[in-house]
This record gives structure tokens, C-alpha cells and sequence, in this order.
């Protein structure tokens, strides 16, 4: 999250967004196997396709919201 690093951020919304970014993983199911084995794969969310890289689903795995809101409070 790059709000703690912009001075003149005085709040963040998210609006129909998930609360935790390992949300996303439960969609991505079906093709997580792919992405570990080829380092990529298309996947199609929402009817719209997108290439996912492994680096994507590490984030996904090792972010979490709670850690980025105690970032936040410092700011």
C-alpha cells in the first residue's frame, strides 16, 4: 500500500473490496497450480482474462490488511 508513504494522504477507502488481499486466492483455485508450475498462467476472473505471474500469488499469500491498517495509524 502506498498511502503511508504520501504525505498529504489523509484517509484510504476501499469500496466493495475484499478484506484480506488471500481473498482473491479462493478464485484463483483452479489455476494456481499452473501459475506455480509455469510461473504464469492467464486466468480468467469475472469474465476477463489477465496473465498472472507467481510473484502475484506470493504477495497475495504474505499481505495482509491488518499489517497495513497498523502502517496506516502511524501516518
Amino acid at each position: 500500500m502506498v498511502a503511508p508513504k504520501i504525505k498529504s494522504v489523509k484517509a484510504v477507502c476501499a469500496i466493495a473490496a475484499p478484506s484480506e488481499p488471500r481473498h482473491v486466492l479462493g478464485l484463483l483455485e483452479d489455476n494456481l497450480e499452473a501459475i506455480k508450475e509455469k510461473g504464469e498462467a492467464e486466468v480468467t476472473l469475472a469474465g476477463r482474462s489477465f496473465y498472472l505471474k507467481d510473484d502475484f500469488i506470493h504477495d497475495l499469500q504474505n499481505h495482509t490488511l491488518e499489517k497495513k491498517l497498523k502502517e496506516l495509524k502511524g501516518t
